[in-house]
């Protein structure tokens, strides 16, 4: 491929991060709702996605909610898992509690426990 054709792809996802990080919060974001946002095709999107990241969109939208609701949970070793999913851009925890034991290995209330033991050593 030319630097043309690569530069323009990295373009592309660059547009496509920059508007997931943007609109993270609303439970409504999806690899349609970014593709309609940037005019462009999801297969040509999901491609750009997966040889430049390495993931697809749809783990990309989970891995910046998921980072989201970790620095949320960072500040607040209080968090209320409610209160962290809406503001992670999942409308409910039966959507946020399996992606976040997902991606992170761990659960809710053990991640919890390793902050407030991080805050007090």
């Amino acid at each position: 491929m030319t630097n043309t054709r690569l530069s323009i792809m990295d373009k592309e996802v660059q547009l496509a991060c920059r508007h997931v990080e943007k609109f993270y919060k609303n439970p409504d974001l999806s690899p349609d709702t970014v593709c309609a946002a940037l005019v462009t095709g999801r297969a040509f999107l999901e491609t750009l996605f997966e040889k430049e990241l390495g993931m697809s969109l749809d783990e990309f939208i989970d891995q910046v909610r998921v980072n989201r609701a970790r620095i949320i949970m960072d500040k607040d070793a209080d968090a209320d898992p409610a209160v962290v999913a809406v503001e992670a851009g999942y409308g409910t925890m039966d959507k946020f509690l399996p992606v976040f034991e997902r991606i992170t290995a761990t659960t809710f209330v053990d991640y919890l426990r390793a902050v407030e033991r991080t805050r007090a050593s």
